[in-house]
Formats: structure tokens, C-alpha cells, sequence
């Protein structure tokens, strides 16, 4: 997978329905670019709208935020107190002012922020390749007749996807299938 290069169509590039469908990303999943995740599908122009189409009424709810907010929570395990502290490293060894210093933080900031919500959407794609409906009793939607969670999809509720570095796929498949309406 190392000679793999990917297309990409970029925020400047982008035209008609991928410019719009790129606003819409940055709205709905708050952020101020669109990652390259979307824009490497954009060369594939008709499963990108309908991948987003699919996808954009599942991470515009609340719980999809509450699901990448667990995730980003998880992923970010407490340090043993043996490892130095990086920052201090890259003032004294690399003379990095603190503007510089802030402004590597505010990077990593919007990738901690974003890369759980892709992250979710990955998976969700993947699952749709394979032939899964991206849940609920509607997929893609949340249907006015629903009289429990369990309609909307898969409750997931604290768990762990990313085990000492190795997504747990299988595990993770095996929990979205797991509802009444996958």
C-alpha cells in the first residue's frame, strides 16, 4: 500500500456540485477544511455525492458528535509519567519560539478534533461497499415514527475501537450489525 498515490480534487479546484457538496461538509462537521479524505473521493465525482448524501444526515445529529467525542476521548490514553514532555523539547533543542510552538498545537487540535468524526465516516463507508445500509430503520435518516434509539441504529455506548494502536475492524463490524436495524 506504500506506491499508493491518490487524486485528490482541492478546496481551489473544486467546482459545481463538489463545491457545494465541500461547504456542506465544512458545515456540517464544523471544521474549516474539508479533509483529504473527501477530497481524494471527489475524483470519483457520482459516489461522492451519493456517499455524502448517505452520510450527511448521520453526522449532522447530536449523537454522532457524542460518538467522535468518546472516540477522541479514547484515543487519547494518560502518559507514563517517563515520557518527556515534547514541548519543553522543541523550545530547547529545536528553537521553537512559543508562537510556533502554539500554532503546531492548533494543528493538531483541528486533527484531534476531525479525525474521529472521518474516522466513523470511513467505517460507514466501508460498511456500504460491503452491501450494509448505514442504519436505522430508515437508513440515513431519522424517521419521525421512531419510539426508541434502538430505530435510529446502533446505540453504541463506550467503546473501545482503537486498541493499542490497531483498529479493532472486526469488533467494530460485529457491533454495528448487532441492532434490531442495523
Amino acid at each position: 500500500m506504500t506506491d499508493l498515490v491518490l487524486d485528490e480534487v482541492s478546496e481551489k479546484a473544486a467546482t459545481g456540485r463538489v463545491s457545494e457538496i465541500y461547504e456542506d461538509i465544512k458545515q456540517t462537521l464544523r471544521t474549516t477544511q474539508v479533509n483529504f479524505l473527501f477530497r481524494s473521493l471527489a475524483v470519483h465525482e457520482s459516489y461522492f455525492a451519493a456517499a455524502w448524501e448517505a452520510l450527511r444526515p448521520n453526522a449532522s445529529i447530536v449523537y454522532f458528535e457524542r460518538c467522535a467525542d468518546s472516540l477522541r476521548m479514547r484515543m487519547t490514553p494518560p502518559m507514563p509519567e517517563d515520557v518527556p514532555d515534547f514541548e519543553e523539547e522543541l523550545e530547547e533543542e529545536c528553537d521553537y519560539s512559543e508562537e510556533q510552538i502554539k500554532e503546531i498545537n492548533q494543528i493538531l487540535d483541528i486533527y484531534n478534533y476531525i479525525n474521529p468524526k472521518n474516522l466513523i465516516l470511513v467505517d460507514a463507508l466501508r460498511g456500504t461497499l460491503g452491501g450494509v445500509k448505514i442504519g436505522g430503520i430508515t437508513p440515513g435518516s431519522m424517521p419521525p415514527t421512531s419510539q426508541t434509539v434502538e430505530e435510529e441504529g446502533v446505540l453504541i455506548d463506550n467503546f473501545l475501537v482503537v486498541e493499542n494502536g490497531i483498529l479493532r475492524e472486526q469488533a467494530l463490524r460485529e457491533l454495528l450489525s448487532s441492532g434490531a436495524y442495523p
